[in-house]
């Protein structure tokens, strides 16, 4: 995650963001299903999706696989040194899904939509400001008919 904070431009940002959520999922799915530390990782890999932008056609699959880690992970470590911080990330993580579940039920989001917490958002103002203006340059070029790295593949 560190390695996206320092990127220099969006698209190296993005990339290791991709690269630190592959791996916290990895990283989660070695621990057993009671680990208390298998949810505490996908919510991780979670904030490397939204610091990458990652539509919630990503998001909400894998906040779905928090929700089915947490039962199991509760039976052992409900109460332990790290769960009151602990819960507080996660439940944090299941409103937001919620919420996102919700809106798109409704017709107020879809899928291909790009939905991240304000706490995400406003969590690095240098990367907010390049984000910003990344997004900027890429519309403006999308309003130009020119090819940009999501829409050329």
């Amino acid at each position: 995650m560190q390695l996206g904070f320092k990127a220099t431009t969006f698209e190296i940002a993005a990339i290791e963001f991709s690269v630190s959520a592959k791996y916290y999922i990895q990283a989660a799915d070695t621990f057993l299903e009671d680990d208390e530390k298998r949810p505490s990782f996908l919510k991780v890999a979670l904030e490397a999706y939204w610091f990458q932008g990652r539509s919630l056609k990503d998001v909400l699959p894998l906040i779905a696989r928090i929700r089915e880690a947490i039962p199991k992970m509760m039976l052992i470590w409900k109460t332990c040194a790290s769960s009151k911080e602990r819960d507080f990330t996660l439940k944090q993580a299941l409103s937001f899904g919620e919420k996102c579940e919700q809106a798109v039920y409704g017709g107020r989001l879809t899928l291909s939509d790009i939905v991240k917490p304000m706490s995400i958002v406003s969590r690095s103002f240098e990367f907010d400001i390049l984000l910003t203006v990344e997004i900027y340059h890429s519309r403006k070029k999308q309003i130009n008919g020119q090819p940009t790295p999501s829409t050329s593949s």
